[in-house]
Formats: C-alpha cells, sequence, structure tokens
C-alpha cells in the first residue's frame, strides 16, 4: 500500500524532520520511509528497541503539535 502525502503535509513534515537531530531523523525515515520493523531499525541505528520507540513517539507528539497549530 503505497502513503500518499498532501503537498501542504509534506511542507509540515519537512519542517518537523528538521527540527530532529539526525539520528532522530534517521530511525524515522527508516521505521517510515524504508518500512523496517522497530527491532531492524533498532539493529541499524545500533540502539535499543525502546530508543526506536520512544524517537517516533516523540516525533508524531511533534508532528501532531504542528499540524494542530496550523490548524
Amino acid at each position: 500500500m503505497a502513503l500518499v502525502v498532501l503537498p501542504v503535509v509534506e511542507q509540515r513534515l519537512d519542517a518537523v524532520r528538521g527540527q530532529a537531530a539526525e539520528p532522530a531523523a534517521d530511525r524515522c525515515r527508516l521505521f517510515y520511509l524504508a518500512d523496517l520493523s522497530i527491532a531492524e531499525t533498532a539493529m541499524v541505528m545500533g540502539c535499543s528497541e525502546g530508543t526506536v520507540k520512544s524517537t517516533l513517539s516523540d516525533a508524531r507528539a511533534r508532528l501532531r503539535s504542528e499540524l494542530e497549530d496550523s490548524g
């Protein structure tokens, strides 16, 4: 199943991505864009699964806040 992203949402995603520290952004890319599992992302990044889960949760919260603020 392909993910369709509207241009305005893509701009907001870019803004949020730009605020993320590189390792955090890389974890998000691997999980969401490369479609790796939590375990695979952790293995590639050399961190724990908990770190990946925490990073993804933080990224979703930032994105949610950004989308709500621009309402």
